[in-house]
C-alpha cells in the first residue's frame, strides 16, 4: 500500500495576467500485489498487479475548481517466468 498526501508539485512560470501559479497534487494512495513461488533452484514464477483500485492522481491550481490534470494509468498486469542456466 502506497499513499502520499497533498503536496505542491510545481510552480509555473505565468499565466495569461503574469502571476505564477501553483500546481498541487491531491492525496493518492495505490494498492499494489505481488506474488512468487520457486518451482526448484533454476525456475521461478513471479506475478504483479500494479494499482489494483484503479487509482486516479488529480492536480489542481489555487483551487480544486481550477483542474490541471488527472492522469488514469490504470491497473496493470505483470507475469514472468525465470530460469537460471
Amino acid at each position: 500500500y502506497n499513499w502520499r498526501d497533498k503536496f505542491l508539485a510545481a510552480v509555473n512560470d505565468g499565466n495569461q495576467l503574469g502571476r505564477s501559479a501553483p500546481i498541487f497534487t491531491e492525496p493518492y494512495s495505490q494498492v499494489d500485489v505481488s506474488l512468487g513461488y520457486n518451482f526448484s533452484e533454476r525456475l521461478s514464477l513471479q506475478a504483479e498487479v500494479i494499482n489494483l483500485g484503479d487509482s486516479v492522481l488529480r492536480q489542481h491550481g489555487r483551487t480544486k475548481e481550477e483542474v490541471y490534470a488527472v492522469t488514469q494509468t490504470g491497473r496493470r498486469y505483470m507475469l514472468g517466468l525465470r530460469y537460471k542456466f
